[in-house]
Parts: structure tokens; C-alpha cells; sequence
């Protein structure tokens, strides 16, 4: 038999109420931000529109299992049409605290894998280019060679404000499937409505114990 409940120090949602001891608002007791991330009432922001910031959210607990499925409700938006940030990335890692770096807001060594959801095509990696991709790394990986082995998909997951079905509530769904610790799968719902379509998978040269 096999029982499945909520993870509670690795869930937030809506509405924000934790008040950190510097007297600014949290998503819980468990996450800590950083960056230029500010937290509201209804929502978390990591970054606002503006070129060159980075934010994020991090948890301040271990996950302590190696089986198990992680939903994000987000939206990337902005007024650009053509022009715009980077995008964001979701990552699973041995990292007890975030440290700012160029890898999609992350170090590039590290222990665990990645989610990113890259909303800008640069020219020079244009024929290579995923929306949402998945990555990981064992230490020893490079940027580069992290890029190489990586896996992933389209989807429409930016809004822009003149887009025809931009609204406040637009929002999308990424979720992510670990079974014993050494198979990741990734799973797109890009306009919110119920309907997951399987991205990616891959195999972690980790064993099971790792997370």
C-alpha cells in the first residue's frame, strides 16, 4: 500500500500573512526570498518588469523524500512584445540557502536538477531553444554541458499585455514528478485550465537518498 499527503514546510499559497523579524511580509515561516522578490498579500513577486533583477524564493527545509510531485501556479508577464527577461527556473538541490548566481538566478555547480522556463530566444542558441527544459547537474557539469544533455519542450507560457487572452487572473502550471529519487518528469498546464501535457523526462545519476 502507498499513502501520498501534503509536504506542509515545502507548500505555500495564498494569502501571505508570515511576517518576517526585519517586519516584511513572507510566504511562511519555511521559504525565505531574496533578491528583489516582495511578497503581497495575494501573490509573490520575484522580479518586476525592469531589465537586470533578479529574485527568489527558497525553502529552508530538506524534503527528506525521494518520491514525489511538486505543482507551481505562475505567471510571466510583462508590456514587451518582442523584448523581454529570461524567464525563471525551479530548482531541486543540496543547497541549504540560495546563492545568487548567472545560471538562471543559480550557481552553475551544484547537486540536483532544474526547471527552467526560458521566455527569451537568444539569437545564438536559437536552434536549440526550449521554452521549459529540464536539467541537472552532479557537480561536475558545466553550463555548457548541462545544455547539452538537456531535455524539453515548447509552450506558451509569457503573457504580454496586449496578448488576446491576457487578463489579472492568466496564470500557468508546471509539475514535477520524482520517483525515488532518479526519475524527474516535467509536466506543462500553460493556460491554467486542468489540462497537463507531459514535457520531459530524465534519468538523475543521483541515488535515491540525494534530496
Amino acid at each position: 500500500s502507498s499513502s501520498a499527503g501534503i509536504l506542509e514546510k515545502h507548500t505555500f499559497q495564498a494569502p501571505f500573512d508570515h511576517v518576517e523579524p526585519n517586519g516584511n511580509r513572507g510566504v511562511s515561516k519555511d521559504f525565505k526570498t531574496g533578491g528583489v522578490s516582495s511578497v503581497s498579500t495575494n501573490f509573490l513577486r520575484l522580479t518586476p518588469d525592469r531589465q537586470s533583477k533578479k529574485g527568489a524564493v527558497w525553502s529552508r527545509k530538506p524534503l527528506g523524500v525521494s518520491t514525489f510531485s511538486s505543482v507551481l501556479e505562475f505567471r510571466i508577464s510583462g508590456q514587451g512584445k518582442k523584448f523581454f527577461g529570461d524567464g525563471m527556473a525551479i530548482w531541486f538541490m543540496q543547497q541549504a540557502y540560495y546563492v545568487e548566481g548567472e545560471f538562471h538566478g543559480s550557481v552553475e555547480k551544484f547537486t540536483g536538477f532544474g526547471v527552467i522556463l526560458d521566455t527569451f530566444k537568444n539569437t545564438e542558441t536559437l536552434a536549440y531553444h526550449k521554452d521549459v527544459s529540464l536539467v541537472y547537474n552532479d557537480g561536475k557539469q558545466t553550463v555548457e554541458t548541462m545544455m547539452e544533455k538537456k531535455v524539453g519542450c515548447d509552450a506558451n507560457i509569457r503573457y504580454h499585455e496586449d496578448r488576446g487572452d491576457f487578463s489579472v487572473t492568466s496564470a500557468s502550471r508546471i509539475k514535477v514528478v520524482v520517483v525515488e529519487g532518479t526519475t524527474a518528469t516535467v509536466s506543462v498546464d500553460a493556460k491554467n485550465d486542468g489540462n497537463f501535457v507531459e514535457c520531459a523526462s530524465i534519468e538523475l545519476p543521483f541515488d535515491a537518498s540525494w534530496a
